[in-house]
């Protein structure tokens, strides 16, 4: 109760701060499948506090890649946790900036009926001849993908029947075309989008991967930007992790 009261301190403290200061612009890194939830939450932002929220977007692989050679990015939110620890190792991120804002959760998807299927049973089912993934090189939940495809010892044996995304948005995008039959895709794309009605999807268990930490950081840019701050903080807010958790399905820590 201490610790929610302090942070609840400290969010309008900034909240103060930010409002007696002309508005600002946030530029925000965002990882694909964490955009139409930060898309929401930037909007809500916006219209609450005045400050504008620019928002680029890709696999976490290649945004790293960008700041690193000298993109303005204010904040980076990643799928994992591995890119923000290397940014926060080589300097590039402001010191103790790092936090978990989501816990992604994969989904195994097919066109038609799942329901009392089991994810074995898709994946081994003969008539897939293509299975849709981000590529596990640059995203994350490919990454991730890859872990349950070797979990189950599947990953030699359909790894010819993979179509690999730049990102989980571009496996996304292959599967709902028609041009796979089955994909691995972000939970928070199939609670997000209408069109998504007609997929149906089973639950990854946890088990067969590890846990998606999505994290982000403040870059050394951004450091003494009021409505940066105000923008972590409401990153962080308990409103904002309820509707990560029941609009988007995401878990949060």
């Amino acid at each position: 109760m201490r610790v929610i009261l302090r942070q609840t301190a400290l969010f309008m403290l900034l909240v103060f701060i930010t409002q007696s200061a002309s508005a600002q612009t946030i530029s925000v890194a965002v990882a694909s499948n964490a955009l139409d939830a930060v898309k929401r939450i930037s909007r809500d932002f916006q219209k609450q506090y005045g400050h504008t929220v620019r928002l680029s977007s890709g696999s976490t692989g290649k945004l790293y890649a960008q700041i690193y050679n000298g993109a303005p990015y204010d904040i980076f939110l990643a799928a994992n946790a591995r890119e923000p620890e290397r940014l926060e190792q080589q300097g590039y991120s402001t010191a103790n900036s790092r936090f978990t804002y989501a816990v992604g959760q994969l989904s195994l998807c097919r066109q038609g009926n799942t329901k009392n299927i089991s994810i074995t049973e898709l994946l081994n089912d003969p008539t897939i001849q293509r299975l849709a993934i981000a590529n596990p090189k640059t995203a994350p939940y490919g990454v991730a993908a890859r872990q349950v495809l070797e979990s189950m010892g599947l990953w030699q044996t359909l790894r010819p029947s993979l179509i690999r995304g730049e990102n989980i948005s571009q496996a996304y995008q292959y599967f709902m075309t028609g041009n796979t039959q089955l994909a691995f895709l972000a939970t928070s794309q199939i609670k997000s989008r209408p069109n998504s009605q007609q997929v149906n999807c089973v639950l990854v268990e946890q088990k067969y991967y590890q846990p998606i930490r999505q994290q982000a950081v403040v870059l050394t840019r951004a450091a003494n930007k009021a409505a940066v701050k105000l923008y972590v903080a409401y990153l962080k807010s308990a409103q904002v992790k309820e509707l990560l958790h029941q609009r988007f399905g995401y878990s949060v820590e």
